[in-house]
């Protein structure tokens, strides 16, 4: 959530769905925020409504499944419901952190006896653009954008995706300082999209931080 507030898609009226919400902690703070949010959870709200919404939040959820074929249909029924954004995080573990613990099926026990299914950051990616046959936009470390199920709007050019995506963000953004209203992105007139220090993602993690509120712009604003 922090994410998406800080790259700008928790702006204006948009809805939010918070796929497996928990005991709700995410839909609190959204409400503080005066961000029209609903959530659903099999443990703690499996009564409640699973409804389409413009952002679908689906945070730490993909790990905690043991069985792949309830996985994947987790991430699509997600998917579905998003109708512009969905955002999809999990947690990243290289191999010798699960060398730390007893294997099982396709990830590991915790010594409390729960599931973990960890990744890398490209296998992850991989998995959800399979999955869904859509691009998935890295943004941070475990977590990725994709354009919602029911969007309008192109990937903007000012966003590369694949290889092109990760070599900008490694190489820092060349938009650094610069607006990008003339760059033909719907509605960005109305938004001055610069990086200042310290907003840009790790390196290695995903797209610049101008490069995704140019995807905030493409793909939440009214008139794209």
């Amino acid at each position: 959530m922090l994410h998406l507030q800080r790259f700008g898609f928790l702006d204006g009226p948009q809805s939010l769905f918070d796929y497996g919400c928990g005991r709700g902690d995410d839909l609190r703070l959204l409400s503080e925020l005066n961000v029209p949010a609903s959530g659903w959870d099999p443990v703690f709200r499996p009564d409640a409504e699973r409804q389409s919404a413009d952002i679908v939040n689906l945070g730490f959820v993909l790990n905690v499944i043991e069985d792949p074929d309830e996985r994947r249909e987790t991430l699509k029924a997600a998917f579905a419901l998003a109708r512009k954004v969905l955002i999809v995080s999990v947690m990243l573990g290289y191999q010798s952190k699960r060398e730390q613990f007893a294997a099982y099926e396709d990830g590991i026990r915790t010594q409390r006896n729960t599931f973990q299914r960890y990744y890398v950051q490209d296998e992850f990616r991989s998995y959800v653009e399979k999955t869904l046959g859509a691009n998935a936009i890295p943004i941070a470390a475990g977590i990725c954008l994709v354009q919602g199920s029911h969007g309008r709007a192109a990937v903007p050019a000012c966003a590369p995706t694949g290889a092109a995506g990760m070599a900008a963000s490694q190489a820092g953004t060349q938009q650094r300082g610069r607006g990008i209203a003339n760059r033909g992105t719907p509605g960005a007139d109305r938004h001055l999209l610069v990086e200042s220090p310290g907003t840009r993602p790790p390196r290695g993690t995903g797209l610049p931080y101008v490069q995704v509120r140019c995807l905030a712009v493409a793909w939440l604003d009214p008139l794209g």
